[in-house]
């Protein structure tokens, strides 16, 4: 190969590509969408969205490189087709393509000539992301990690694409089918490859873990290089093919066996590559796999209790060597003939001794069983030394694989974390009890059967020596003696921690408990604002725990907190037997490096950028100090507590481009997890154990329970929920792995207020039977206990036994489906000033008397409902009375307490009750809850909750009705929304946009909270929404459409005897409508735009307010009326008019005429017969 003549067609295709316009154009709308990238989403000109001291030094730098490289095969897939495929014009590099250079020279000169150019391309754009890194963005800074990117993620995949792409054009041999399969390709990588394979066909890269602690660096070094190594020479492969196929020249025989030799041995390499990185997976796999079999293979031996158990350990460099001195208890009913132990696979046991000496054991992988007798009651004590390493595999085995691999909740944008379970390094070590450091007696998961977990109590001291530099934290009451740490244990643990490394420590102790933070070193930029609030910070903490414990119904239980900073690559998966995630141990919460995602910058939080100009006037009149302790007690309480964490992805972005994707958006909408970081566990799952042979959700159960009490009850049951258990159960749910944890606490939840609800029918109330399972389980702090004996107490007490209640509960998988007719709310007593004066009242008031106007005061209230179950399965339905009070407590939070009656009743299959009830005091709200049922809404609000009706009927009773009085009376026709007679057509103006990333659109009912947004001058898209005050029995919905839009609706019916007929329309509360209209005022995010709404017809709920018109057009027998209908007035029936009809089909027609802007609505059409007249 001629150098000469490579650099020559090297030189030539440089020139000719830099001199291309559209090149140019290209490469100058790629530097924009960079830099706006850059600026919008990772600069801190935008503060109250990003902040740059919140975030990694990897971020930006790998932020460019990916986008970078996804922009640049674009053109990659047309050059080949531009350079290689000979057209009849003439160019430059005509001199060149007809003198006697080899195809070798000529494709690898060309190719040369290429990746120079993108890569100082590519440095150009590393450059503007290095400008704004230094000077808009408070994000550390470190200039190898722009050269690492470059280098491993951007050359790589310019190599491979570009290498593949001549490689296609060579063999297809036609440019417009050869860039069609060039796009599809780019398409699949880029959108397909997502955790697929953990990223090893991701050519690209981009899917593989890029970011970096400040402490650990890369996750996974050894493996990402593998994968880049794999790529980089599958491309220069794919060049050598191109050169065999490409058709300018013939080559001479021996000149193609090199270069197949050549193609054969880096392709050949490239896979021995990406081999390699595929066998550390499948390795790691299979181990899993191993360890999962062990735990199955012995979950029904026997097992002893480990009731005390000290621990010394010390570490040199990635080894442990420790021993372990414990007490183990045979707490079953039978002898052991050996004690079975659980122990991390990789760490090798020295030796096993009681007291009289070295005792034999056999060990499988993780399971020791040693060879002693211990009888029923006895305890023995036995002691342990080991050493070795720490196999993380042994983490998580009961988290399915999809969950476990997944990276959307583990990433920066598209910068994926990578995930460590546990660390064991020369500088930082992180040990959770999950991977089995110490012996242990009782295994930490059930592959299995997740929640058939036993756990033990056990008083834990841990002894840690050379310590040195590092910094030791576990939990239990420290002492520190040179290079010794000691921790002993104030309270039984289920597990211990171990985390060392160099830390800053901050500690103040209020009141009884010590509050500690870790900080990696230099990392005290994070806490500006804090120093502000050093006189405040005792009563900020003082009240944020008041919170906490107000929340939970019980004391912090320990006398610790810390907050302790991990990498970023530390992972922990929330789990509902456990109540939390292993970031969250008892009196300890590991929070991810710098506060990725959950802290803030509190200096420029502050400042309230961002936000209306009259909100922030006013806030900002206030001291900084109170500024900040409210915004620092919010990020607490957020973190502590927050329920959910949501995965909005890119959409994020695209919704700060894009308004319209905004519209009707829903948090259903995006994936979401369980907050790893929600300290409830602490409260409850730590303290107590709950223990069910038959049916071991019942742990969660009682959990979840307690976790609802402090909150408002969720009365209205999510669509998702319902849908599930119409057709599964919860035990189905229960073996179900492919549930994500966030859904299964939905329906965990709903079953347990269900069960509730169940045993309050014949038994106590919800609120008294939920202080009985408090009591109980502060009886038994630091326990576990039988289910069986809660249930025996729970049964003296109350006379119910859950075991009555408990299979079909657990077993069902149909819902009931009601009707409900009639709900009525009234308040007990006389009517406001009825027949009384204020004159006379007032006369009649003793001196210091309150003075009490009737029908003006808060009162009980009686009411009144039907209901009909229309299926072949029994149902419940609940009247909910709701207290509401407010406490101001003065401090940096307000409590809004509200109280709860709730009255259930069953509903059996096919038939009906009448239920008529008084509550016990004076309600701020009454519903009607249908509970898991088929009925839409969930929720029904009775007539009377907002203009108030007056009776004396205070008579509790049920009685039994049939089906016939929910049906229409003699002589009356009514065709529902819901009825196959209706009829909602046209006026589509979808776009594909909107269709692609508004999923409410896609549903049969919209979703939005009866607010429909649309810019200023589109349609509303004609559909069904849920409203309590719609006409209905099983489903109460209505139908809307827009003005002018071309949509109408029909009700059609058949009339079988003439006469005359009253035609009456049921009036549905209204959806209203947000009209986006954009004006260009400079400023702001939304380039230069403001928004301002108009609302469609606001209802009046008097009638007397303005007509409110609507045309219909009622059709029989050939003959048309035009009607216009007053529906000012919602939950009505209004009279449209009376007309003759003869036999036959007869049709009701709301057509799109109505005032600008205004949105219709139809519900249900009543035709009553009055006679032949």
């Amino acid at each position: 190969m001629n150098l000469h003549n490579l650099r020559t067609v090297a030189c030539y295709n440089s020139k000719l590509l830099l001199r291309s316009w559209l090149f140019r154009f290209f490469f100058f709308l790629m530097f924009c969408i960079i830099i706006v990238y850059h600026v919008v989403s990772q600069s801190d000109l935008f503060p109250p969205y990003n902040s740059g001291l919140i975030t990694l030094s990897s971020f930006i730098p790998f932020m460019n490189a990916y986008w970078f490289t996804i922009l640049q095969t674009i053109p990659l897939c047309f050059l080949a087709g531009m350079l290689l495929v000979k057209e009849k014009k003439i160019d430059s590099m005509d001199a060149i393509y007809y003198r006697p250079e080899s195809n070798a020279e000529y494709v690898l000169g060309i190719l040369w000539g290429i990746i120079p150019v993108f890569m100082c391309m590519a440095a150009i754009s590393m450059c503007f992301g290095l400008v704004i890194h230094l000077f808009a963005s408070k994000a550390p800074f470190d200039f190898w990690l722009y050269l690492f990117y470059w280098v491993t993620l951007v050359f790589p995949a310019l190599v491979f694409m570009a290498g593949f792409s001549f490689f296609i054009h060579c063999w297809v041999r036609n440019r417009a089918f050869s860039i069609l399969i060039l796009l599809i390709f780019t398409a699949l990588i880029v959108f397909g490859m997502d955790d697929f394979q953990h990223g090893l066909f991701d050519p690209l890269g981009v899917t593989l873990p890029g970011a970096f602690s400040k402490v650990t660096g890369h996750p996974d070094m050894t493996g990402y290089l593998l994968q880049r190594c794999c790529w980089l020479l599958l491309g220069f492969g794919f060049m050598g093919l191109a050169i065999l196929f490409f058709k300018r020249l013939s080559n001479h025989p021996i000149n193609r066996v090199r270069v197949m030799g050549s193609v054969m041995a880096l392709m050949a390499v490239g896979v021995l590559f990406g081999i390699f990185a595929y066998l550390r997976q499948a390795e790691k796999d299979y181990r899993r796999g191993i360890y999962a079999e062990m735990y199955d293979k012995y979950a029904d031996a026997p097992k002893g209790s480990i009731v005390r158990q000290d621990i010394d350990v010390r570490q040199e460099g990635t080894r442990l060597v420790a021993e372990s001195r414990f007490v183990l208890r045979n707490s079953t009913s039978e002898a052991l003939s050996e004690v079975i132990l659980y122990l991390n696979p990789k760490l090798d046991i020295v030796s096993v001794q009681d007291q009289e000496g070295n005792l034999t054991f056999e060990r499988e992988h993780q399971v020791i069983r040693v060879r002693k007798d211990v009888s029923p009651g006895q305890e023995v004590e036995l002691r342990i030394r080991y050493e070795g390493g720490i196999d993380p595999q042994i983490c998580y085995l009961d988290v399915p694989d999809p969950v476990l691999y997944s990276t959307a909740f583990h990433r920066y944008s598209s910068c994926r974390y990578g995930k460590d379970f546990v660390l064991l390094r020369d500088d930082y070590t992180l040990l959770i009890p999950e991977c089995l450091w110490y012996p242990v007696a009782l295994p930490p998961v059930n592959p299995k059967v997740s929640y058939d977990i036993p756990k033990d109590f056990t008083m834990y001291t841990l002894h840690v020596s050379g310590v040195g530099d590092k910094k030791v934290i576990s939990q239990g009451k420290r002492e520190e003696t040179g290079d010794e740490v000691t921790y002993r244990g104030e309270y039984p643990l289920h597990g211990i921690s171990l985390y060392m490394g160099e830390f800053d420590r901050r500690a103040i102790t209020v009141d009884s408990t010590t509050y500690e933070l870790y900080l990696f070193k230099g990392h005290d930029k994070l806490l500006y604002g804090l120093d502000i609030l050093r006189d405040t910070l005792p009563s900020l903490l003082r009240d944020t725990k008041e919170q906490l414990e107000f929340e939970m119904g019980r004391s912090y239980p320990y006398s610790q907190f810390i907050l302790a900073e991990v990498p970023i690559s530390f992972v922990s998966f929330y789990r509902n037997e456990r109540g939390s995630s292993e970031c969250v141990q008892p009196g300890l919460v590991f929070v991810p490096e710098r506060g990725m995602g959950y802290w803030r910058d509190v200096m420029e939080a502050v400042k309230y950028k961002g936000v209306p100009a009259e909100f922030r006037d006013r806030v900002m009149q206030e001291p900084l100090e109170a500024r900040c302790a409210q915004m620092v007690g919010s990020f607490f309480r957020s973190f502590l507590t927050g329920d959910r964490k949501y995965d909005f992805g890119s959409m994020d972005i695209l919704r700060g481009f894009f308004p319209v994707l905004s519209r009707n958006f829903s948090f259903s909408d995006v994936d979401q997890i369980n907050s790893p970081y929600n300290v409830s566990s602490m409260f409850l799952n730590y303290t107590v154990s709950f223990r069910s042979r038959d049916y071991p959700v019942m742990g969660a159960v009682l959990n979840s329970m307690l976790r609802k009490q402090f909150r408002r009850f969720q009365h209205e049951v999510d669509k998702k929920v319902v849908n599930y258990f119409d057709g599964h159960s919860l035990k189905d749910a229960f073996y179900d792995r492919s549930l994500k944890a966030a859904f299964f606490t939905d329906l965990l939840e709903v079953k347990s207020e269900e069960m509730l609800r169940l045993l309050s029918i014949n038994g106590g109330t919800i609120n008294e039977m939920l202080d009985f399972i408090r009591g109980y389980v502060n009886e038994h702090d630091f326990k576990q206990v039988d289910f069986n004996d809660f249930n025996q107490k729970f049964n003296e007490r109350f006379g119910q036994n859950w075991e009555d209640y408990i299979p079909d509960w657990y077993t069902r998988d149909q819902l009931p489906t009601f009707w409900v007719d009639d709900f009525k709310v009234e308040v007990i007593g006389e009517g406001p000033m009825d027949g009384v004066s204020i004159e006379k009242l007032l006369a009649n008031r003793k001196e210091g008397e309150t003075l009490v106007i009737p029908g003006m005061t808060p009162s009980p209230v009686c009411v009144k409902v039907k209901v009909f179950n229309n299926s072949n399965v029994e149902g419940m339905v609940s009247i909910v009375f709701e207290e509401v009070s407010h406490e101001l407590t003065g401090k940096t939070w307000n409590r809004i307490m509200s109280s709860y009656s709730i009255k259930s009743y069953l509903i059996p299959a096919n038939s009906g009750k009448e239920i008529v009830t008084v509550s016990d005091n004076a309600p701020s709200s009454t519903v009607l809850a249908t509970n898991l049922s088929r009925h839409l809404p969930n929720i029904v609000v009775g007539r009377g909750m907002f203009e108030k009706k007056f009776t004396r009927d205070t008579v509790r009773r049920v009685l039994n009705i049939d089906k016939s009085s929910f049906l229409p009376g003699e002589g009356e026709i009514i065709v529902d929304n819901e009825d196959e007679g209706f009829k909602l057509s046209g006026g589509s103006d979808k776009s594909f946009v909107r269709t692609l990333f508004n999923k409410a659109v896609k549903d049969k009912y919209y979703e939005g909270s009866r607010m429909v947004s649309v810019k200023q001058g589109s349609k509303v898209e004609p559909g069904l929404y849920i409203e309590n005050m719609a006409y209905g029995l099983g489903i109460r919905s209505a139908a809307f459409m827009d003005e002018g839009s071309g949509a109408r609706m029909e009700w059609q019916t058949r009339i079988d005897r003439e006469g005359e007929y009253d035609v009456y329309v049921y009036v549905p509360s209204p959806v209203h409508v947000y009209r986006e209209k954009r004006e260009n005022k400079g400023g702001g995010r939304g380039f230069g735009m403001s928004v301002s709404s108009s609302f469609s017809v606001s209802f009046g709920g008097s009638g007397n307010g303005p007509e409110i018109k609507q045309y219909y057009t009622i059709t029989n027998a050939g003959k048309e009326y035009e009607v216009v209908g007053n529906v000012a007035t919602p939950g009505e029936w209004v009279l449209l008019g009376t007309y003759r009809f003869s036999p036959g089909e007869c049709k009701v027609t709301l057509s799109d005429r109505g005032e600008s802007e205004q949105l219709l609505f139809g519900d249900a059409v009543k035709w009553v017969y009055v006679g032949k007249k």
